[in-house]
């Protein structure tokens, strides 16, 4: 599931951001069936009147998100991980809208990078 937050960590609509408004992307990753997953990467990709915040060069990355690697770029965060069978993983990424306009929102996905079939959106 993917919900955005505002920095009171209230749900946001997207639809309607101010130019300047600070928000989280939180998406949230289930396994429901009886099978271990490794090496998953999760890919956000985000409208272009948005900025993402490169928490790796800020330091005020979070201890508590279990990630093998992020991998942050101009306009997607790649996150790749490991999730047991059952259990779901919770990711964060800090966005600005940024630019006036109207915009795209792509869908985000998580894939089995060695198992092409396990896949969600």
């Amino acid at each position: 599931s993917v919900n955005y937050l505002d920095a009171a960590g209230k749900p946001l609509d997207v639809k309607s951001l101010k130019q300047g408004t600070e928000f989280t992307a939180v998406v949230t990753v289930r396994n429901s069936v009886e099978q271990s997953f490794t090496d998953l990467a999760l890919l956000q990709v985000f409208p272009s009147g948005w900025e993402i915040f490169n928490e790796r060069l800020t330091g005020t990355q979070s201890a508590a998100e279990a990630y093998n690697y992020r991998d942050i770029r101009d306009d997607r965060v790649l996150t790749y991980f490991n999730l047991g069978a059952g259990q779901s993983a919770t990711f964060r990424a800090r966005l600005q809208a940024a630019y006036r306009g109207n915009y795209y929102l792509p869908a985000v996905s998580c894939q089995a990078m060695y198992e092409p079939r396990e896949q969600a959106r």
